[in-house]
């Protein structure tokens, strides 16, 4: 099975698109967090994240271009100023345990695929590969792949104290914990979300809608209907809640909604390392 085969999201944006195009992409696409930039021949020049997204909102990047031309024109810049370059680029043909032993072996939860020309073809991401897995059961307990140092944020906490806590961990996701039981959570995507609904009510984002939305509750942006996973079941069952509800992670609690650790879609690397890739890639098929 070649990994094209599985699959593949092509949704991408040109290099000298505006940025604001990145906040409605990743804003409005459910379950995505990252974005492919191409120049106009098609050829990958890098990525954008929503954690960039959230640098430049809070002033973190871009201070330079804010100062001089005030943040109105920072979302006007071309996206390739902000991007980050991206290496892990394969040929469309390759097969698929090959690539999936890379993203294995680098920690990783998505390759880009090009034709031969080396034109842009798609983004492998996680819910790629979990989609084929679903309804698979590998003999391990959530317990086992779940991260356990989960950081969180209080209910009574601002949106930008959630964007800078997520900044400074490398975190897309909080769960939103009142002493220690799960009250709701927040991604990364429903802060710029949160923010672009802004400019459909007003018909432009200024530094001061940003600002005051930065400075609400977090209560205001984060689900509240939290769909989590107990650390008893298998792994395969977070497996399948994830892709069923379109999610990129689960909070994994106990029976009386104390939080264990929280579980997200990279997590099938640990489940290929401890059963094994070729294990992993047979599932598939």
């Amino acid at each position: 099975m070649k990994i094209c085969d599985l699959g593949p999201l092509v949704s991408a944006m040109n290099l000298n698109d505006p940025l604001i195009t990145a906040l409605h992409i990743l804003g409005n696409i459910k379950g995505h967090y990252r974005i492919v930039v191409v120049n106009g021949g098609g050829k990958v020049h890098g990525l954008i994240i929503g954690r960039r997204l959230l640098e430049i909102l809070l002033g973190r990047r871009g201070s330079s271009i804010r100062a001089k031309k005030g943040f109105e024109s920072v979302l006007q810049e071309p996206v390739n100023l902000f991007m980050d370059e991206s290496y892990q680029i394969f040929p469309e043909n390759t097969d698929t345990e090959t690539v999936i032993k890379y993203m294995v072996e680098n920690s990783l939860g998505y390759v880009i695929l090009v034709d031969q020309a080396g034109a842009y073809k798609g983004i492998i991401e996680e819910s790629c590969i979990l989609s084929r897995l679903r309804g698979k059961r590998f003999g391990l307990r959530t317990r086992n792949i779940m991260s356990k140092n989960v950081r969180t944020i209080d209910p009574e906490a601002t949106i930008r104290n959630a964007a800078q806590t997520m900044i400074d961990n490398m975190v897309r996701r909080l769960p939103v914990t009142l002493k220690s039981t799960i009250v709701g959570i927040v991604t990364a995507s429903d802060i710029i979300r949160h923010i672009i609904r802004q400019e459909g009510k007003t018909g432009k984002l200024g530094l001061l809608d940003v600002a005051r939305i930065l400075d609400e509750g977090v209560a205001n942006v984060m689900s509240q209907n939290v769909h989590s996973i107990q650390p008893d079941s298998d792994a395969g069952e977070a497996l399948d809640k994830m892709v069923n509800l379109d999610v990129s992670g689960l909070p994994v609690v106990s029976k009386e909604g104390q939080l264990f650790g929280i579980v997200s879609r990279v997590d099938f690397i640990k489940i290929a390392k401890l059963k094994g890739v070729s294990t992993i890639v047979e599932m598939m098929t």
